[in-house]
């Protein structure tokens, strides 16, 4: 396979790629901005990669690190030069030319392609719209040919978006609200001229303040709708220009900025991401509703606000829709809010694209769905790479992989092998070698009464149960018949363990795996008795049944409650106290469909499924929900009507309310189920209160650009010794940043497992094997200064047990100003001052 390409065009043009394959393949082509490359070479394709699986290094410097430094990096130079301002409202100083009409330019993905293409003839065109970036493009691709096999390029295509006048604009992650960031410009004139040019900021929908060059009084904020400067721009040459501004409210606010002169212009629209004071909250309600033509439905919903809620940080909205699970379906990679850095947690996003699968078989939407069915396999190949690299060379899996853990993990490789069997029936390309290696590794670990023990890093102390996690690991081996012939002696004697010691356990988790495993292996009599003990555990209240371990541990009652309601629905026990329990998993669902953390997505999305393929509505549905949203004072802020039926009924319909709703009623007429869900956030200030774990952290501004942050930490949660997983995810500073360098040194402290940065490196994820109780630890990192912000708010540091959520606290921290008399900083606990208020000047 070859591509040919124009080497330069203009930004936002059509290109033609000519494409050489041999007719009938599937060319699949990624085209990603250099500057990508630059930052991670594993987005490169390389033959070796995927042929031998070496690693290759990739160096070189882009077309455009010629035209100026650091223009892919990042880098913004910031100049003190003083520059007069122009407000709209007032005479401006006319040039002596007419400046040229600027064109926006306002798409600037870090990837234009990542598509498969089937290829008929020799050769082939391709047009397509290249993106506003001025960059270069890198394009690899390859192809899969029935008959010739696999190709690949033989090297990178590379396409140059340029022209000679353009600005480019540097942008922090984000911001919070209150404080006060530079919008440095960059002008690039590589024309032979030098011009006199005007650059403005519009701000025509009044979301910031303009600043004047002074902030030690705020009050001379402005809300114009535009702000102009003029510079002088030399030939060949680049210049800064720095606009001061204060957004007024949260959310994405528009910069529009335009350069002009009397040759050439460039305007280009971006977001900056506004973000309230604090830290969020998120909450969700749902409620399957069931309507009758007899009868309506009303409900009352209240919205519960925290007393230390940020003002105006309140984020609301109600949908509905006719299939309960196309929440999953739309969130497929999305349904956990948490990091998934690890084995375990990678399977979150894998697993829930397998079973989107199978839904999709089941209720016979699999051919009609053709584009979700794409995107979910493409998920799957993905998450089956990106799990491969966990994989030891004895077929096991395990937390962090072969490099950090020295010992597989019997638990991991036989829940990740069960799914990757599962997605073998949907044409996704697992090599059998691999399912059969990790298979032989987990009969090979087995003991000699039958049980298996529990190899490596203990993810959840719950799973130590040996009858629960004899029953979990036989599910791998009992997933597929063919695959199970194999393995007679292994599944015989782990059966026999767990016939023979359903009377030796009350474990809840337990019980609730052995009565799935029992049915998989058509031992119903068993697992009816089993089912038996476990529904007089029940809890229930009003239309709603779930089991639970007693631990406080949300996570893992989804978990036993999934389980059990597969068990149930397998045999049809007891249809009354299955809906019950499903109306229970409905309600503990997050925005987007999953659930707290990662295993108890999984297994209660499977049991959602299961249930909603066993009682499908079949027929018409035809409800009208009217909701009317209220104040605190009952004063009706937003009334409104949204209509399910047959064309919409897999559609999430939607509706922001206003910020100020406290309570929603719903008025339901109609006939058919449908699924209704209030979601709302917001912000709050204030540290919690110290229950779970203790955290001290002290910062240091070494000089104007570096921070350094210890922060110490430890378990102190009297009823348990110790944790599970623990993630801690350090907030940097508005205007500060990680660097990938400092991580290295990080990963040689004990307590910690693997590293993570997110949001543009302002966000530090640490993971953490366990905690003991009362044993103190600390961490020392760096920060850099890369954009200036005053007025700088509070950073918060949240620290969690992943798998029992409920176990989290939370600690403010904050730079103290640096003044001429005092050059250190320190933590206070004291409302928020000046950052360095001189140094954007």
């Amino acid at each position: 396979v070859s591509i040919m390409a124009p080497k330069q065009v203009k930004p936002g043009a059509d290109v033609t790629l000519e494409v050489k394959a041999q007719p009938k393949s599937l060319v699949a082509i990624l085209a990603v901005d250099l500057g990508v490359y630059l930052l991670d070479s594993s987005y490169d394709l390389q033959k070796n990669d995927i042929l031998y699986s070496l690693e290759v290094d990739i160096s070189g410097l882009p077309f455009l690190a010629l035209v100026y430094p650091g223009l892919l990096s990042g880098l913004v130079t910031l100049t003190n030069a003083h520059y007069e301002f122009v407000p709209l409202l007032h005479p401006t100083i006319s040039l002596p030319t007419p400046f040229n009409e600027a064109k926006f330019r306002k798409n600037f993905p870090e990837t234009w392609i990542f598509e498969n293409y089937e290829i008929t003839n020799d050769t082939t065109q391709l047009t397509l719209k290249i993106p506003d970036t001025i960059t270069t493009w890198r394009l690899t691709a390859f192809s899969m040919n029935e008959e010739t096999g696999f190709g690949i390029v033989h090297g990178p295509t590379d396409i140059t978006t340029i022209q000679p006048f353009f600005i480019t604009l540097n942008l922090p992650y984000s911001v919070k609200r209150g404080e006060i960031v530079a919008i440095p410009i960059q002008i690039h004139n590589y024309l032979n001229e030098t011009l006199d040019t005007e650059i403005s900021l519009i701000n025509a929908k009044e979301e910031f303040y303009f600043m004047e060059s002074t902030i030690f009084n705020r009050e001379t904020g402005s809300t114009e709708q535009q702000r102009t400067k003029h510079v002088t721009m030399p030939a060949n040459g680049v210049d800064t220009v720095s606009f001061l501004i204060n957004p007024r409210l949260a959310g994405y606010i528009e910069l529009k900025i335009t350069a002009k002169n009397r040759l050439a212009s460039d305007g280009i629209i971006e977001k900056l991401r506004v973000e309230p004071e604090g830290i969020k909250k998120e909450f969700n309600k749902i409620q399957n509703i069931n309507v009758i033509p007899s009868g309506p439905v009303e409900l009352s919903i209240p919205l519960t606000m925290h007393s230390n809620m940020v003002l105006q940080s309140e984020v609301i909205s109600l949908s509905v829709v006719g299939d309960n699970m196309a929440p999953v379906l739309l969130n497929l990679n999305d349904l956990v809010n948490l990091p998934t850095g690890c084995g375990e947690q990678n399977m979150a996003d894998f697993a829930p694209n397998v079973l989107a699968l199978q839904y999709l078989k089941l209720t016979g939407q699999y051919h009609r769905e053709a584009k979700l069915v794409s995107k979910a396999k493409r998920f799957i190949e993905i998450g089956y790479q990106q799990q491969l690299t966990y994989r030891h060379d004895n077929g096991g899996y395990s937390v962090f992989g072969q490099r950090q853990d020295l010992e597989a993990s019997t638990w991991l490789t036989a829940y990740t092998i069960r799914f990757f069997i599962k997605s073998l029936k949907y044409a996704i390309p697992i090599e059998r070698h691999i399912i059969e290696s990790g298979l032989d590794y987990l009969a090979t670990a087995q003991r000699e009464d039958g049980s298996f023990p529990y190899t490596g890093y203990l993810i959840d102390p719950s799973q130590q149960n040996r009858f629960g996690f004899t029953a979990f690991i036989l599910m791998t081996f009992l997933e597929d018949e063919k695959l199970a012939r194999k393995h007679p002696i292994t599944i015989r004697k782990g059966l026999n363990f767990l016939s023979g010691s359903m009377n030796r356990t009350n474990d809840m988790y337990a019980l609730s795996i052995m009565a799935v495993t029992l049915q998989m292996a058509k031992n119903y009599t068993t697992s009816r008795t089993i089912l038996d003990k476990i529904i007089q555990r029940k809890k229930s209240s009003h239309d709603l049944v779930w089991w639970s371990q007693n631990d406080r541990n949300m996570a893992k009652d989804v978990e036993i409650t999934g389980y059990v309601l597969m068990a149930m629905l397998e045999i049809g026990y007891s249809v009354e106290v299955a809906k019950k329990a499903f109306n229970w998993l409905t309600q503990q669902r997050n925005a987007k469909g999953g659930f707290q953390s990662s295993q108890d997505t999984v297994v209660g999305v499977q049991a959602l499924i299961k249930y909603s393929v066993k009682y499908r509505v079949t027929g018409s549905i035809n409800v009208t929900v009217n909701y009317t949203a209220m104040d605190n004072n009952t004063q009706i802020v937003k009334i409104g009507e949204m209509v399910v039926d047959a064309r919409n009924m897999k559609i999430v319909q939607m509706e922001e309310l206003p910020k100020t709703t406290r309570a929603v009623k719903i008025l339901a007429t109609g006939f058919g189920n449908c699924s209704l869900q209030l979601t709302y956030q917001y912000y709050t200030n204030g540290e919690d209160s110290f229950q779970y774990f203790q955290l001290a952290p002290k910062v240091e501004l070494l000089n104007p650009a570096e921070m350094s942050l210890e922060i110490c930490f430890s378990y102190i949660e009297p009823s348990s010794k110790a944790t599970n997983m623990v993630v801690m995810e350090v907030n940097l500073p508005s205007g500060f940043s990680g660097d990938e360098k400092d991580m290295d040194e990080l990963l040689e402290n004990d307590i910690v497992q693997r590293i993570e940065m997110k949001n543009s490196e302002t966000t530090i994820i640490v993971y953490s094997a366990q905690l003991m109780a009362e044993e103190k630890s600390c961490l020392s990192l760096m920060a850099y200064k890369i954009h200036d912000v005053v007025y700088r708010k509070a950073a918060a540091i949240i620290i969690y047990d992943y798998y029992n959520i409920s176990r989290h606290d939370t600690v403010f921290y904050k730079i103290v100003a640096e003044t001429a008399q005092d050059h250190s900083s320190k933590v206070e606990n004291t409302p928020i001052t000046l950052d360095n208020e001189n140094s954007i000047f």
